[in-house]
């Protein structure tokens, strides 16, 4: 069973390259795939964990996010929400992504969306984030 986390973890972490050079291409099929297959491999706790621990995921999961292609874009948010739902972390991973901005970006929105569902979803379960650093 170990081996098979440990499996699930490498996949996972592949799909998720996977998705981002689709999302580059604007291949919003290949992205789907790839976040439902990543979404289904991450109920794991420790396989969600594993993925959160690869510094790449978060450089990946930006990518995505700022992909050209709108449909890739709301995809990749709705993953992120997902993500964070379990894994907290991603709130700091996408304020970061806020900081990051600039005013012209036109590609902001999803972030947006999903920053805030989670602030809402996680500020409703005491100790999940801390919700000082959010302001």
């Amino acid at each position: 069973l170990e081996e098979l986390k440990v499996a699930s973890a490498v996949i996972a972490e592949k799909l998720l390259t996977v998705a981002s050079v689709a999302a580059a291409e604007e291949q919003s099929g290949v992205v789907s795939n790839a976040l439902k297959t990543i979404t289904y491999l991450i109920k794991s706790p420790e396989v969600a964990s594993q993925l959160i621990s690869n510094p790449q995921s978060r450089t990946l999961l930006s990518t995505v996010l700022r992909s050209g292609s709108k449909k890739v874009r709301e995809m990749s948010a709705d993953f992120a929400i997902q993500v964070g739902e379990s894994q907290p972390v991603v709130v700091s991973w996408l304020i970061a992504e806020m900081e990051t901005l600039d005013g012209s970006d036109s590609v902001c929105s999803d972030i947006f969306r999903a920053l805030g569902s989670l602030v809402v979803t996680l500020s409703e379960e005491p100790g999940t984030i801390d919700m000082k650093g959010l302001g």
